[in-house]
């Protein structure tokens, strides 16, 4: 990690039965990520961002039954992600950000998988967001912003008891904010602008979200309500 490794990984890293962890983070690693990798029965981390791997991801890897940590950010990677990542038995962190992803992010049929951190930001995805992502009650982090997705934000995230940080900003989603969202007293961060969303500011946001942060902390921002359009009389535009 922190090296100027290059080439490819090793496709035989499958053969390490033992393997727990692989952390090849901010190389110049190319090539794609070996298909065994996912098979390793042990693997519970896997840390390889900030790299130029490219191709996808091995469906493998959605199924495996050990992976608790997969962080992916800042590579080539594009395609699909397998439909089996949200449906894992183990995996509690997925940071596949800053890639070309495309396509649908997948539904779960699980409920109340593990997984708590979901990154998916700075891709290409497009359609909806997943409904089912409602039944992930150990979720705190979802953050989508900066892709194609469209149509309205879930009334299921609203479900969710422990939400830490949510960002939907920079996409094409329409409708109304879910006004229970504004009742999570545990949000810190709620990213909503750059969208074409719809509603009014509920007048007692002070108190319903006492734990936003306002401002920029850490170069969050911690509550994006510019270019969102508000009806009400009189008109009021932030930003």
């Amino acid at each position: 990690m922190n090296n100027s490794i290059e080439g490819g990984i090793p496709p035989s890293l499958a053969k390490l039965q033992l393997l727990q962890e692989i952390v090849l983070g901010n190389n110049n690693l190319g090539g794609r990520i070996p298909l065994g990798i996912g098979l390793l029965p042990k693997l519970k981390y896997l840390f390889l961002p900030s790299n130029n791997l490219v191709g996808s991801i091995p469906e493998s890897l959605g199924s495996s039954p050990s992976l608790a940590m997969g962080s992916i950010m800042q590579n080539k990677l594009s395609g699909n992600i397998p439909s089996t990542l949200f449906n894992s038995t183990a995996l509690d962190t997925l940071d596949l950000s800053d890639n070309e992803f495309s396509g649908v992010i997948p539904s779960s049929s699980m409920m109340s998988p593990p997984i708590q951190y979901i990154c998916l930001a700075k891709n290409n995805f497009s359609g909806v967001i997943p409904a089912t992502f409602g039944n992930f009650s150990l979720l705190s982090t979802l953050l989508l912003s900066e892709n194609n997705l469209q149509g309205s934000i879930p009334e299921s995230l609203a479900r969710i008891q422990v939400w830490e940080a949510l960002d939907m900003a920079y996409n094409n989603l329409s409708g109304a904010v879910p006004q229970k969202l504004y009742n999570k007293t545990s949000l810190s961060y709620l990213g909503l602008g750059v969208n074409q969303l719809v509603g009014r500011i509920p007048s007692d946001i002070g108190n319903t979200l006492p734990n936003i942060l306002l401002g920029i902390i850490m170069t969050w921002v911690c509550l994006e309500l510019a270019a969102i359009t508000f009806m009400s009389q009189p008109s009021l535009l932030l930003g």
